[in-house]
């Protein structure tokens, strides 16, 4: 028995799922809506800040979302989590006990370039996020800033990446 074709909103990312088991149904959906639902692919991230609050937060909202989430307090945790986990996307405040956030990026652009790098703080200066985006930040969020804005860029990064993240050999 087919499971007639139906939209499942969810609140949290602000996306309709497709639902359906007939695959006659499904062929018949155009391949950008096909594309849209594949966006929403889980990615295993690192979060990384030194504020537990907002850390909890986010980590609850990226959870929510469906990605596999991995937090680290300062700078270094998060040098020794990337030692044994590559990540698809880590979001690392800029300012940071121990390694700052400029630090990891440069690590990261130089050891896992694939690993996505979304940079967040609450001292947004131009020159700054112009300077992480040159060393390959994907984006710069000043705080605060709304969760919807980072869950969207997450949701475009899976929909150009896809997950596949494996430990570091």
């Amino acid at each position: 028995m087919a499971v007639r074709l139906g939209a499942r909103h969810d609140p949290v990312t602000e996306c309709n799922f497709l639902v359906s088991n007939d695959e006659d149904e499904m062929a018949q959906i155009p391949d950008s809506i096909k594309a849209a639902e594949r966006a929403n692919v889980p990615l295993l991230t690192l979060l990384v800040d030194d504020e537990p609050e907002l850390r909890a937060v986010l980590e609850d909202a990226l959870s929510e979302s469906g990605h596999q989430v991995v937090t680290a307090a300062d700078g270094a945790e998060a040098m020794v989590v990337m030692a044994n986990i590559v990540f698809d996307v880590v979001i690392c405040d800029v300012r940071l006990p121990k390694v700052d956030g400029f630090a990891l990026l440069r690590h990261l652009h130089a050891h896992t370039p694939q690993t996505k790098v979304i940079m967040i703080t609450a001292y947004g200066h131009v020159p700054d996020a112009v300077s992480a985006l040159k060393q390959g930040a994907y984006d710069y969020l000043s705080k605060p800033f709304d969760i919807k804005e980072l869950l969207e860029q997450l949701r475009r990064i899976g929909k150009h990446a896809g997950s596949g993240s494996a430990p570091r050999a």
